[in-house]
């Protein structure tokens, strides 16, 4: 048990450097994710980035778009079959209805393993 604690601690603590490289833009390029007074978790809970350090400005935002440049053999499921872009896109996710027959709603790079390992 103690090891798979430390296990754990390992793996989110080699993940958080490319979480903060996704979230790390310029205020004026954020773009909504959440809410007026959302707060950090649930903001990360959707999948999004929060930084509430510069006052007039989005707290709560979609990591950069190259995160959703995932191959369709590897998309996790992020909304359920029929849902639409911006739903998908409001619950912090990607969309890309380009390939047939894979997800279309799906996590961000890096969001997913993040999500399951802090559960």
């Amino acid at each position: 048990m103690m090891f798979t604690k430390l296990l754990l601690v390992l793996l989110l603590a080699a993940c958080v450097p490319a979480q903060v490289q996704i979230c790390d833009m310029n205020p004026p390029d954020r773009v909504e994710c959440g809410y007026p007074g959302i707060s950090a978790d649930t903001c990360r809970a959707r999948g999004c980035c929060f930084n509430s350090a510069i006052r007039g400005v989005k707290w709560c935002f979609r990591p950069k778009a190259q995160v959703c440049d995932v191959n369709p053999a590897e998309r996790t499921e992020c909304g359920y079959p029929g849902i639409s872009a911006d739903t998908c896109r409001a619950r912090g996710c990607c969309f890309d209805s380009a390939v047939r027959g894979v997800k279309w709603c799906f996590h961000p790079k890096g969001i997913a393993f993040l999500r399951v390992a802090s559960e």
